[in-house]
């Protein structure tokens, strides 16, 4: 039996203002092929608050992020009440231990995952080269970085705005503001990169 391979899915919180978000990502899950996707929230208007509190206040850019970290804890707890059927994990071992069970069972799943306390205590000792702490890491390289460490078969940027066509162009892709400026440093390290928008505005 082949082992489910493992999907990490950023959604962005720009899909945050649809109202029939839950029903979308239902839909989108169950046509996905089988796997463990492990659902991460972004940060959205929260991170652009404190961008401009960030300038209002003289903030370090290094406060700033970790501030932003913390929102992160927020969004994924509303994902989750928009999926109450799908757990929520706020460790990184615990993470893995329940994507191995997963696997040794052969069943496809949706789990949602707080990166604070894996942002925190193992991102930055783990190899090859930490993220920066600055405005040039969003949860888009964040994904990434989650992506390299449990070796995930695949990556999605699950977005409200239309796929660039230059998919494969990680430098394009920052250009047209697709992704942050770190996103590529870590993404061409990476198994698959998908970028995907999620049905319509409703």
């Amino acid at each position: 039996m082949s082992v489910l391979p493992v999907r990490i899915v950023k959604v962005g919180c720009s899909l945050f203002e649809r109202r029939l978000l839950p029903e979308q990502l239902r839909f989108w899950l169950q046509a996905q092929t089988p796997a463990i996707h492990v659902l991460l929230a972004g940060a959205g208007e929260l991170a652009e608050s404190i961008r401009t509190w960030h300038e209002r206040f003289q903030l370090s850019e290094a406060n700033s992020h970790w501030i932003c970290i913390e929102t992160l804890g927020i969004t994924a707890q509303v994902l989750q009440h928009m999926l109450p059927e799908v757990p929520l994990l706020h460790e990184f071992d615990g993470l893995r231990r329940r994507i191995s069970e997963l696997q040794s069972l052969g069943q496809s799943a949706a789990l949602v995952f707080d990166v604070r306390q894996f942002l925190h205590e193992v991102e930055p000792t783990a190899p090859p080269q930490p993220l920066p702490h600055g405005w040039q890491v969003t949860t888009d390289s964040i994904a990434a970085r989650l992506a390299e460490l449990l070796m995930a078969d695949e990556l999605v940027l699950l977005k409200s705005r239309p796929c660039p066509e230059v998919q494969n162009d990680f430098a394009a892709l920052v250009e047209q503001g697709y992704v942050d400026d770190y996103f590529p440093q870590i993404a061409s390290r990476l198994k698959h990169v998908t970028l995907s928008q999620l049905g319509n505005d409703s």
